[in-house]
């Protein structure tokens, strides 16, 4: 792990899944905690990766900053790696906003999540579909209707779960 202005650095040197996983998914929060406020723990929003091996159904291009980001693609709300990707993205190289400071400390919690092909299946229709009914989507004329999957017979929702690990730092 390594800072560079206001992002900092992160290694994932192995990963080891089961053979019935679809996907892993990577999500973070952060503790930020100073003298005045205390302490107050928030999601990891954006993460940057140049690897070609992480879903891009989240991603964009986003070169503000992009020396201290180590990237110029920017990944709304979490990583995915799919399951035939597995290998070939390691060491993913990441980063995210939060260094700490002499008067601020932030620490930086990931969960790796591994779903069963169910919800990963809604969780990235639920994703595309969100993004298709934001306000930015009502100027797009080419937007595309989505259809969040279902596993539910006559009705909605969807029958699914999902493990996950969870690592402070790595």
């Amino acid at each position: 792990m390594r800072s560079r202005g206001w992002y900092r650095h992160f290694t994932l040197e192995e990963l080891t899944l089961p053979p019935d996983v679809r996907s892993v998914w990577i999500r973070g929060f952060y503790r930020q905690t100073n003298p005045e406020s205390g302490s107050v723990q928030r999601e990891v929003g954006d993460y940057y990766t140049t690897s070609p091996f992480v879903d891009q159904v989240n991603g964009a291009n986003d070169a503000d900053e992009a020396d201290e980001k180590g990237s110029t693609i920017i990944f709304d709300e979490f990583l995915r790696i799919p399951y035939e990707n597995r290998a070939r993205v390691l060491p993913l190289y990441f980063s995210v906003w939060g260094t700490s400071d002499d008067r601020t400390r932030i620490r930086h919690t990931f969960r790796f999540i591994t779903p069963s092909d169910a919800y990963d299946r809604y969780m990235r229709s639920r994703y595309k579909q969100q993004l298709n009914t934001t306000e930015s989507a009502e100027e797009n004329p080419f937007i595309e209707q989505i259809t969040v999957y279902t596993n539910i017979s006559n009705g909605l929702g969807v029958f699914a779960g999902y493990n996950y690990f969870q690592i402070s730092e790595l």
